[in-house]
């Protein structure tokens, strides 16, 4: 899936907005400071996996806007992931040669016929 902070992912034409996408993760128990990265991350990577779920889902293979955020809370962490899927077309050599090398390693889904 290709993922972007920004509203646009260089290299590539936006075809279609999919919808807002968002995922959830959480880390519940006692957080000390020196753990409290590494649960972070733990409640990060759960809440883009939901997000990337979703956006699979709709055929995206792509979201833009990406966005974190995080809740500490005394009983642990909560992480919400939101952005927007769309479907993205390669313009640029090196756009193609990069989605080429994600299709291969089943990253993103083939182009078809419909979103070329």
């Amino acid at each position: 899936m290709l993922l972007a902070t920004t509203e646009s992912l260089p290299g590539y034409e936006l075809r279609v907005g999919l919808g807002p996408v968002s995922g959830i993760g959480s880390h519940t128990g006692l957080i000390t400071y020196s753990g409290m990265v590494r649960y972070q991350v733990t409640a990060d990577q759960e809440a883009l996996r939901g997000l990337l779920q979703q956006a699979a889902e709709r055929g995206a293979n792509g979201v833009i806007g990406l966005q974190y955020l995080h809740t500490f809370l005394p009983a642990g962490i909560v992480t919400s992931a939101h952005g927007t899927a769309v479907r993205a077309v390669p313009v640029t050599p090196e756009a193609v040669a990069q989605y080429e090398a994600m299709t291969q390693a089943g990253q993103v889904p083939p182009l078809t016929g419909q979103s070329q």
